[in-house]
Formats: C-alpha cells, structure tokens, sequence
C-alpha cells in the first residue's frame, strides 16, 4: 500500500475513535478541502496573492470541523499538513504533538 493510502486509512481510523459521529463523506471532504488549502499555501510561496487569498476554503473546513466535532488548525507552511485537527482527547500524530494531520 502506498504512503498516501495509509495515510488515508490511519486518518480515518482515528476519526473514528476520536469523533464517533463522523460520516465518511465528512471526513473525504475534509481531505479535499485541506488538498485545495495546501495548493492555496503552496501558490501564497510562489507568487503574491491577495491577503486572506485562503479565507473561504478556511471558513469550509471550519464549518465541516465544527459539524464533526474537533478544532481545525491552520499553517500557512506548505511543506507538511497545512490543515490539522485539534480533536477532544489532545490526540496528536504530527512531529510537534499540535494535532492530527489531514492527508492531502
């Protein structure tokens, strides 16, 4: 199995545990939304974009977060999850223990 697939089924499986509730369209489209977030980043490196160029994505995966049950944290970094998730229990599965990268 690919990296990106595992990383796929790991970040669903701690959805799972973590946020009972969510649907798997949920958390599918919450992978497209932090996708189009890293490419937004990616795009805010390598040319000059208008302030908040990435307000209405954000406010999408807030909305989506807010519906599962868990906090979205945003990097404007471009160079790992630009999107993760603050979830109940403080479970974390990133390098610097902030949350639970949403794979791009």
């Amino acid at each position: 199995m690919a990296t990106e697939q595992l990383e796929v089924v790991e970040f669903a499986v701690i959805m799972a545990q973590e946020c009972p509730g969510v649907r798997p369209f949920q958390l599918v489209e919450l992978m497209k939304l932090a996708r189009r977030h890293g490419r937004l980043q990616e795009r805010a490196c390598n040319e000059q974009v208008p302030e908040n160029h990435d307000a209405a994505c954000e406010a999408k995966i807030r909305k989506l977060c807010e519906d599962i049950g868990c906090t979205p944290l945003f990097s404007g970094d471009p160079r790992g999850a630009t999107v993760k998730l603050k979830l109940p229990s403080g479970r974390t599965n990133d390098f610097g223990g902030i949350g639970v990268c949403v794979p791009q």
